[in-house]
């Protein structure tokens, strides 16, 4: 691992790194090949395996900072493929996020600036959705003055550091396909978030009187996302 991987490597571990998707997921090497990386806290086994299929297609080895894990691929991997993560009690399958594209287009953020994006309900927010024959939810967040954006919740132990988003820069708009997600998750809100005091980047589930419910295409879902902000702005 060169000295480049080796900062972003840092950077996904701190929750600082600029572009999530620019190092996890699966990226194109010399020669043909790929390498699929996964930051995975905790873990103490990962597989890769087709979605479909389930067929088994490589094992993934820890990387340079504790739960990144790695694995190099002669070929382009499956998509979507899933992830076999053994945490001690077992193992779970995970579909990775940072394997997928985008969900909001260039004529969202065209209207969005141009202030005449009238159906925003339907764009910004969380929302079910499937994407590559893959059943989520789609978390899209307005914060342009936000240094890193995490979708937080109980299906990632309240964890910032486990789910970055993706920023849009040209619109201040930040998203994520989490997939295998359902109605009725609950997920913490950008102001005012609560700090675990042993851990900066975990934070403390909200009581559920200050859970805000709100219509998602006709079903309900609990909160928003996670932010943190750069030095020169307010939090509000």
């Amino acid at each position: 691992m060169n000295e480049r991987h080796d900062s972003e490597a840092a950077a996904i571990a701190r929750a600082d790194h600029a572009d999530p998707f620019a190092y996890l997921g699966p990226h194109e090497l010399e020669g043909g090949r790929h390498i699929v990386r996964a930051f995975l806290p905790g873990a103490r086994t990962a597989r890769l395996l087709d979605h479909v299929t389930e067929t088994p297609i490589a094992s993934l080895e820890a990387g340079g900072e504790p739960g990144l894990f790695q694995a190099i691929l002669p070929a382009k991997p499956p998509h979507p493929y899933r992830l076999r993560v053994d945490w001690g009690r077992g193992p779970v399958d995970i579909v990775d996020p940072y394997q997928f594209s985008f969900w909001l287009g260039e004529t969202d953020f065209y209207l969005f600036r141009e202030g005449s994006h009238f159906r925003l309900y339907e764009r910004l927010g969380a929302h079910p959705t499937t994407l590559d024959g893959v059943q989520g939810v789609v978390f899209a967040v307005w914060a342009p003055n936000a240094a890193r954006v995490s979708v937080v919740g109980d299906f990632n132990i309240w964890d910032g550091r486990r789910h970055p988003m993706r920023r849009h820069s040209s619109a201040g708009i930040w998203e994520l396909f989490m997939p295998g997600l359902a109605e009725g998750e609950r997920y913490n809100c950008p102001s005012s978030p609560i700090r675990w005091p042993s851990s900066p980047n975990r934070h403390r589930p909200p009581p559920p009187s200050s859970i805000g419910r709100r219509p998602i295409n006709g079903r309900t879902m609990s909160g928003c996302a996670s932010a943190r902000w750069c030095p020169t702005t307010s939090s509000r």
